[in-house]
């Protein structure tokens, strides 16, 4: 699977990036998952999570594959059949849950591969 370039929102955004994170206590993609509203372990896969960060709080969006379903779908074959699970958590809970989160964002004039720090 290729994940270089990943379909960000971008229209309300000056800024776009990568982001990496780590669970607390080693926690799974899977077991964090379970934590989201009719989200059952047991059905789905995690593929993506989306987090959106406000002064109010967090919405965190979870897209997972159905495992009973991923075979009897009627979308394009090219394409991954997903569900999506959306939860609002505040600062507190969310940051709870993660042991590190990194992220980088540029407004696409420079690439971030081709920089160099210089004042080390």
């Amino acid at each position: 699977m290729n994940t270089g370039n990943q379909p960000f929102e971008t229209r309300e955004h000056s800024l776009t990036g990568k982001a990496s994170l780590e669970f607390l206590n080693k926690e799974s993609f899977n077991e964090f998952a379970a934590k989201i509203t009719d989200y059952n372990p047991d059905r789905f896969d995690p593929v993506a999570l989306k987090i959106y960060a406000a002064f109010s709080g967090f919405i965190v969006t979870l897209y997972a594959v159905d495992k009973s379903r991923q075979e009897q779908t009627t979308t394009n074959g090219e394409k991954l059949p997903v569900k999506k699970f959306k939860m609002e958590m505040d600062a507190h809970t969310f940051l709870n849950c993660i042991k590190s989160f990194d992220l980088v964002v540029s407004d696409d004039s420079f690439d971030i591969k081709d920089i160099e720090v210089i004042n080390r």
